[in-house]
């Protein structure tokens, strides 16, 4: 299972990791493990267009982990970060034997 953890911090999304394999299918045949890193990865990208002084670690192999740290974030990174994360939770809602979204830190609903 992919695991993509959501950090919050009031009204901002500040942070984000995916880890895990999906297990959907084999290594090169996964779609699903596809569809996350395709969403995650645009997000990542957007974020340092964005946010030039956040922090990305990729870690490839047996435990592959992607994790991004916003220190001071902005309405654009938030946009992104908001439509990764509704992208992520429709898959997870579709295939969550596969996929789970979970939200840490102090998360505040929007209206």
């Amino acid at each position: 299972m992919t695991t993509i953890t959501i950090d919050h911090s009031g009204p901002w999304i500040v942070g984000f990791s995916a880890q895990g394999h999906t297990g959907f299918a084999e290594e090169g045949e996964d779609i699903v493990c596809a569809a996350v890193s395709a969403i995650t990865q645009t997000a990542m990208l957007g974020v340092a267009h964005y946010a030039p002084d956040a922090e990305q670690v990729r870690r490839e192999g047996d435990a592959p982990l992607l994790r991004v740290r916003i220190k001071s974030p902005t309405p654009q990174t938030q946009a992104i970060l908001t439509a990764m994360l509704l992208g992520l939770s429709d898959l997870s809602a579709g295939m969550p034997e596969f996929v789970r979204v979970i939200h840490t830190g102090t998360e505040v609903e929007s209206k």
